[in-house]
């Protein structure tokens, strides 16, 4: 292209000027760049890209010893993958530094998620995704940055369970737990020392939803006291009895099962929990004994049930006789479709109030 070329396109190429004069970022006050902060992601945005870019940022983002002002920056701090495709990798020390810039920042952090369990038994992705270790916890007990959490998901990674077969790291996880007094909500893919578990359920008093494993909860100490706050319970598949565990949950809610369970499971709850209101729970061979002891739990509002081929007075019962919001199961429809006329009204208007 020739110079003259070149100078013809040269108009086209300059852009137009603001009506109005345009303000540096580093001249706003740290109010207004706290407010802008927030829209941001912490892990993924702020701590690597913006921090670096001035000294103003990296006072703002907590970068000295002592802080004019708090900022609920750090309020959510959630490291999983983000899409399908793209792995988000978290070394060890990056959660190291992450502990320490965030005791530096806030000590208000309330929600923390770490990891998130493989979509199937193909993909073990939590291995590569992040490196969790006994120092993080250790780290962040000095620091005292995560003792104001309600929400806790973490997925513990088998390097990582390793760790947990000394005396040192165990009582260190139990500590960290026993710090965690505001906790409500607790989501834990796998299994953990029972020393470790023992020790949530005696100082989590605050505890409202837990997802666990079911072998935890059957090997429960004895002395754990009644948890009266614990409304929803999800266990993750169990080799042993758990059903003496519902006597220390009197008040709970709503009930997940995603693995089967003997009949005498389902008397303690139905003896138990009579708050019970939501209850899902899987039935491959129809066990007339675990239907008529669900059937026996008529403060149920929401029945969700799966892998069953119903009888009609099973079937009957549950439309007319409960109170149901909500009822779900992969064969209810089939049945319906089959022309029992007897409780053909009911479905209609129970299907209809339904939605």
């Amino acid at each position: 292209m020739t110079r003259q070329e070149t100078t013809d396109f040269e108009p086209k190429l300059k852009k137009l000027k603001l009506s109005q004069p345009s303000v540096s970022l580093t001249n706003l006050t740290f109010e207004i760049l706290a407010n802008i902060f927030v829209y941001l992601d912490p892990i993924t945005d702020l701590l690597p890209n913006v921090m670096p870019v001035s000294e103003k940022f990296y006072h703002a983002l907590g970068g000295r010893d002592e802080l004019q002002t708090k900022f609920p920056l750090y309020n959510r701090i959630i490291l999983k993958r983000r899409f399908p495709t793209k792995r988000m990798h978290c070394s060890e020390s990056f959660l190291l530094r992450l502990v320490n810039f965030i005791s530096r920042t806030s000590t208000n952090c309330q929600v923390l998620k770490i990891g998130e369990m493989a979509e199937d038994e193909f993909e073990d992705r939590q291995e590569s995704d992040y490196e969790l270790s006994i120092d993080f916890f250790e780290q962040s007990n000095k620091s005292g940055c995560f003792r104001n959490l309600k929400k806790l998901h973490v997925y513990f990674t088998p390097f990582f369970t390793t760790e947990l077969e000394t005396e040192r790291n165990v009582k260190i996880l139990q500590e960290w737990f026993s710090n965690l007094k505001d906790l409500e909500s607790l989501n834990l893919k796998n299994a953990l020392p029972q020393s470790v578990m023992n020790t949530i359920l005696k100082e989590c008093k605050n505890l409202r939803h837990l997802t666990c494993s079911g072998n935890n909860l059957a090997q429960i100490d004895a002395n754990i006291p009644i948890l009266t706050n614990l409304e929803s319970l999800a266990p993750i598949q169990s080799e042993n009895d758990i059903s003496a565990f519902f006597s220390k949950v009197p008040n709970l809610k709503k009930l997940v099962f995603n693995d089967y369970y003997e009949v005498m499971t389902f008397i303690e709850i139905r003896n138990n929990c009579k708050l019970l209101k939501e209850f899902h729970f899987t039935e491959r061979f129809a066990n007339t004994d675990v239907l008529h002891t669900v059937m026996q739990m008529n403060q149920l509002e929401r029945i969700s049930i799966s892998e069953i081929e119903w009888d009609y007075d099973s079937l009957f019962h549950f439309v007319s006789q409960f109170s149901l919001k909500q009822f779900k199961d992969s064969y209810v429809f089939s049945f319906y479709l089959e022309g029992q006329t007897a409780c053909l009204d009911h479905l209609v208007n129970y299907l209809g109030a339904c939605g």
